[in-house]
């Protein structure tokens, strides 16, 4: 309780005294500052086209609101990538191209085995036109072989 009453008066006091009233003179200087009207200076400048040189590094998570998925009819190494990162495509455009080593390597065996079987076929007919009695059937095959050539 004894030391209530002092920091109380304390209190009072400070109250009392640093609550002044505002001199007369100090409101009208203070309205006649307010009502002057200051000069702004502007500096404008007329716009041309240029780089802009300001960078904003922010970091943060973007998302898409929609997702393409993008499949390929064979797999393979992609050799060529014909987009770049944002671009916007349209249906049917080539967006990559992959790598055809393969394919045309199994091309040119397959055409290589087709030369030997048409080889084989060839020679097998000329052993068989020699024994055209004894094989009838031989004789509609080459007339079928003749024609799709």
């Amino acid at each position: 309780m004894k030391i209530k009453y002092p920091l109380v008066l304390l209190i009072l006091s400070l109250t009392l005294f640093s609550c002044k009233s505002p001199k007369a003179e100090n409101l009208e200087e203070m309205a006649r500052l307010a009502a002057r009207p200051e000069a702004v200076l502007v500096k404008t400048v007329k716009l041309e086209k240029s780089t802009f040189y300001h960078e904003l590094i922010s970091n943060g998570k973007v998302s898409s609101s929609e997702k393409a998925v993008v499949p390929f009819k064979i797999n393979g190494i992609i050799k060529e990538l014909r987009i770049q990162n944002g671009q916007k495509v349209k249906a049917g455009d080539l967006m990559a191209v992959i790598d055809d080593f393969d394919y045309k390597t199994q091309l040119t065996r397959a055409k290589q085995g087709l030369g030997k079987a048409d080889g084989a076929w060839i020679i097998f007919m000329r052993s068989a036109m020699h024994r055209l009695p004894e094989m009838p059937d031989i004789v509609f095959l080459h007339c079928y072989w003749l024609a799709a050539f």
